[in-house]
């Protein structure tokens, strides 16, 4: 098996490691494992496995049921120098406002709230 295809298989099956100690995101247990999954689902169509590129998330975001425009401002607010992908922090930090509003229409997405414990989870 040549070298690069045994990495891309390895990073296929590896699991996404969320700390339960992250100093900035302060994860509960099921945001770990729900978030983990939906990390993994998209970051594994590119080739690197730790970023979510735009066209990933949207497919994604989208199946939250919430106004593409509200979305468009989440992405903008967590990539705010256009780099067209989020990391796993800012992907973690999108699901925590999508999650927030739609538990809440009309709630105007805030990073700082993607940063407090126990935020609604998103349901895609």
């Amino acid at each position: 098996m040549s070298r690069a295809l045994h990495r891309r298989q390895t990073r296929r099956h590896a699991k996404v490691f969320l700390p339960d100690d992250h100093p900035k995101l302060n994860l509960t247990p099921d945001e770990k494992r729900y978030f983990s999954q939906l990390f993994k689902q998209a970051a594994d169509k590119n080739d690197t496995g730790s970023i979510v590129t735009g066209e990933e998330a949207f497919h994604l975001f989208m199946r939250s049921n919430l106004q593409q425009e509200l979305l468009g401002d989440i992405w903008a607010k967590l990539d705010p120098d256009n780099r067209g992908f989020l990391t796993l922090e800012e992907f973690v930090k999108a699901l925590r406002m999508i999650g927030r509003c739609q538990s809440q229409p009309g709630w105007e997405p805030d990073v700082s709230v993607a940063m407090q414990r126990k935020c609604p989870l998103i349901s895609v």
